[in-house]
């Protein structure tokens, strides 16, 4: 419970000022929160079981090299998160949501779920969150717990997103969210570090 609940929290406070719940937001002023919702959902889905199954291939290494390359993708992500633009990235994403969703032919049911499937399976790519997914799993002995904190953080995102996002994201200050993401990842590689030794 506790290696799920080191997931979600990672992974949550990561994804909240991230690019894809910005597409999220948009595309659920767009679109019915819920087809939207199922969209992103499943590409989570998908973009979670790849980084837990790269996080078990890594789990195979000798332990120093796994240490090593646990510790690193985790300051990575520290260094990631604190070196992200604020306003830039959002503004950014925002507006290509809105171009894809104005662009967009009327779009009901399922397609609007693959719409942002899409959207968010190639936007999630190489993110800070599919790597840090990826290192937890490497690291622990449960991965499966791992992916379900992972998930269930990711798809808490978009359901905030889509339904009172607006309203949380002008109250957040994403700086505070990043530097509070880029806290946790520091205490679980320090954490990681210290039970080696």
């Amino acid at each position: 419970m506790l290696i799920a609940l080191t997931a979600f929290l990672v992974v949550f406070l990561a994804e909240l000022p991230d690019k894809s719940m910005l597409v999220c937001l948009v595309l659920g002023t767009h679109y019915r929160a819920a087809w939207v919702w199922l969209g992103a959902a499943g590409a989570f889905l998908l973009h979670v079981g790849m980084a837990v199954t790269a996080g078990g291939l890594l789990s195979t290494l000798p332990r120093p090299a796994l240490l090593v390359l646990f510790v690193g993708g985790l300051v990575a992500g520290v260094v990631a998160l604190l070196r992200a633009g604020d306003a830039g990235a959002q503004d950014e994403g925002a507006q290509e949501a809105s171009e894809l969703a104005s662009a967009a032919p009327e779009r009901r049911g399922l397609g609007v779920v693959g719409l942002s499937f899409g959207a968010v399976f190639v936007g999630e790519w190489g993110d800070v969150t599919q790597i840090a997914t990826a290192n937890l799993a490497a690291g622990s002995t449960q991965p499966f717990a791992v992916g379900v904190g992972a998930l269930l953080a990711l798809c808490s995102v978009v359901a905030i997103a889509v339904t009172v996002g607006s309203r949380v994201v002008s109250r957040l200050p994403v700086r505070v969210l990043r530097r509070a993401a880029a806290l946790v990842l520091a205490l679980v590689a320090v954490g990681a570090v210290a039970q080696a030794a």
